[in-house]
């Protein structure tokens, strides 16, 4: 089961065959594959920049455009004989890349994942002590983990610190096994710069330096890429990859620090870019990206490409960032472009209906993408679905709420209010399956695409005007918020745990595209097994610790961040407003109280009390000055506390 151990078996088996031998030449074919497998890292990194932007990385690079079904011709790695003692470990080799290039590509994948599960029988059958093949054949591979026992913990802090302890141990692979000196993470910089939004309950919930470092490493390894050195990609892509070279590494920054001193000026370029480079007024006389493909220095002027798209949120995203610490050009400019789509989205666009935020507005009309008789499929692209409804609408849509709390300017509200009065109206008839455009397609995706922005609104302004569509669509932990409901968390938590619980190499060593770290239960086995694979859901693990019920991308994390280790101290923020929050926390069992310090929400209009209770008993208490970003406090272990800031 060692890749490296086989590796070696099969040199040592190849340099005992007589030259001419048959076997011998597909032993070399062989070991050309499995020393890929074996050293990925050691080997076959290369420092710097790749031929492509997603997956040059050197965990796929070699054969991400060779290995394709059989059907399709030549076939990578050259195959055996039928009858060679090497064909079962062929298949071994090529049954994972073809499984993975169908998670990853979304080309043919029956036909890959059909040929790749006959491959990977082939080998089971042949070396049936080797479970490599169970998780992608079985019901899956458990992973064992003891942690301390602790009686007297409630069950919601007991599934939090496993889930946390086991989401550590992945990330640690991630870091220790893969991550390169210049930041790699082996998937190409266009997919390793994705990671960070699954490890946002520990680079942003605690004080974790190792992942911090590591995600700093990789935002420094990028802006050194001589692509990236007019401050955006020169790469000349469409925009939902392009802007990742950016978005993803600066905001992570930013969230991790708002003042960061790296990411600040980086995040400021894109506002030049923007007004002198990327957008023009369009016909209606507002501010729009002129295409969907751009460079750093250059706007692919095609007809064919002339969209601005709920997508480009992503390449703005940093802005919010800024917006939200003060900076007014950022603002000035977030605003001036969210105008154009509050004014698309209030009014019948090209026969988009009136309400509706649609996924693309064409330059220069300044109306819904796509033709009069298919708004919703504007192209843009290459291929048709990247920029069609409801592609990226639900970022748009946080975008909104951002620039509503941030302005205070209910004009942003508008579009969000317009998704729900047309819910409101079409509800009983939304249906997925219904015929595209419709009234009932459209309403039946409505609650899924605002309802996490909602959720934000809520939490800020205790507003409850859009109440009845969280009802139908809402995350468990803003339901418990809201309603005060904490059995969907619970049940939430033993999923995550259940998830975190099996095929431990899906999440590390038979990763082969960084970008599909987390995605082999939902993409691949479930639907294989015989029962769906448990959910991960690692936005609530982020809004337990944080307070944010939504991930940080656009909006920001929430105010709390702790400096604790991940299994001593549990942490559920149970109530949260702008001037009001409460917190659940459990020490878990030892001989000393703990120590906890957090960052805290910085007091508004003057000095807010606080206070830290242990059932009824109140064993703490004090005023947390404005400008106050840290607090520090003890807490008995083995006893649920409650802290609360804002008290009433």
């Amino acid at each position: 089961p060692d890749e490296t151990l086989r590796f070696s078996l099969l040199e040592d088996a190849r340099d005992a065959l007589p030259p001419g031998d048959t076997l011998r030449y597909e032993l070399y074919d062989l070991i050309e594959v499995a020393e890929h497998f074996a050293y990925p890292r050691a080997r076959f990194w290369v420092a710097g920049d790749q031929d492509r932007a997603g997956e040059g990385g050197y965990l796929s690079a070699f054969f991400t455009d060779r290995v394709w079904p059989k059907s399709f011709g030549d076939v990578y790695p050259p195959e055996p004989r039928a009858d060679s003692p090497a064909h079962a470990l062929w298949c071994l080799y090529r049954g994972r890349m073809l499984i993975w290039q169908g998670l990853e590509h979304g080309l043919a994948v029956d036909t890959l994942f059909e040929e790749g599960r006959a491959c990977l029988r082939e080998f089971a059958a042949a070396h049936p002590n080797n479970t490599v093949s169970d998780i992608y054949l079985g019901e899956g591979t458990p992973w064992p983990i003891t942690l301390t026992s602790d009686p007297d913990a409630p069950r919601w802090a007991l599934l939090q610190r496993e889930a946390l302890v086991r989401l550590q141990r992945i990330l640690n692979y991630w870091v220790i096994e893969r991550q390169a000196v210049d930041g790699q993470f082996g998937g190409g910089w266009g997919d390793d710069v994705e990671l960070w939004r699954r490890w946002t309950p520990l680079l942003v919930g605690f004080e974790h330096a190792t992942f911090q470092q590591a995600q700093r490493r990789l935002a420094e390894g990028i802006f050194a890429l001589p692509r990236l050195v007019d401050g955006y990609s020169a790469v000349m892509t469409d925009v939902e990859h392009s802007s990742e070279d950016t978005g993803d590494p600066l905001t992570a920054l930013l969230v991790m620090d708002p003042n960061d001193a790296f990411a600040r000026p980086r995040a400021e370029r894109l506002i030049g870019l923007a007004r002198s480079v990327w957008m023009a007024p369009n016909d209606r006389q507002t501010l729009q990206f002129r295409s969907t493909y751009f460079t750093a220095t250059r706007v692919d002027n095609s007809t064919s490409k002339a969209c601005d798209t709920a997508y480009h949120t992503r390449t703005l995203q940093p802005l919010m960032h800024l917006w939200a610490q003060g900076h007014e050009e950022a603002g000035s400019l977030l605003k001036d472009w969210l105008d154009t789509w509050v004014d698309v989205s209030a009014r019948q666009s090209n026969n988009k209906p009136v309400g509706i935020i649609p996924s693309s507005i064409r330059f220069p009309s300044g109306e819904a993408g796509g033709s009069r008789d298919a708004w919703w499929d504007p192209v843009c692209h290459i291929t048709p679905k990247t920029f069609a409804w409801p592609r990226a609408v639900s970022m748009m849509a946080q975008a909104m709420v951002g620039a509503a709390l941030l302005s205070d300017d209910l004009r942003f509200l508008a579009p969000i209010q317009g998704m729900v009065r047309f819910w409101r109206t079409h509800r009983e008839e939304a249906d997925r399956q219904a015929a595209k455009g419709s009234n009932a397609w459209l309403a039946a995706r409505v609650p899924g695409l605002v309802s996490k922005a909602i959720s934000a609104w809520r939490v800020q302004r205790g507003d409850p005007q859009f109440d009845d569509l969280l009802d139908a669509s809402e995350s468990a932990f803003s339901r418990c918020l809201r309603t005060g409901d904490e059995s969907a968390i619970l049940s939430a938590l033993e999923g995550s745990v259940a998830a975190l619980s099996m095929d431990y190499p899906a999440y590390t060593s038979e990763v082969l595209y960084t970008d599909r770290a987390f995605k082999f239960h939902a993409n691949y086995a479930r639907e294989f097994r015989s029962e769906p694979p448990p959910k991960l859901d690692v936005d609530l693990l982020l809004s337990m610790l944080t307070g944010s019920p939504v991930s940080p991308e656009i909006l920001g994390a929430g105010p709390f961040r702790w400096n604790t280790p991940v299994d001593d101290l549990a942490v559920w923020v149970r109530e949260a407003s702008p001037n009001h929050w409460v917190v659940r926390l459990y020490a878990f069992a030892g001989a000393q109280p703990r120590p906890v310090e957090t960052r805290v929400p910085a007091a508004i209009g003057g000095a807010r009390p606080w206070r830290l209770k242990a059932g009824e008993r109140i064993v703490q208490e004090g005023t947390q000055q404005p400008g106050d970003t840290v607090l520090r406090f003890e807490v008995t272990r083995g006893l649920t506390h409650t802290l609360e800031l804002g008290v009433p």
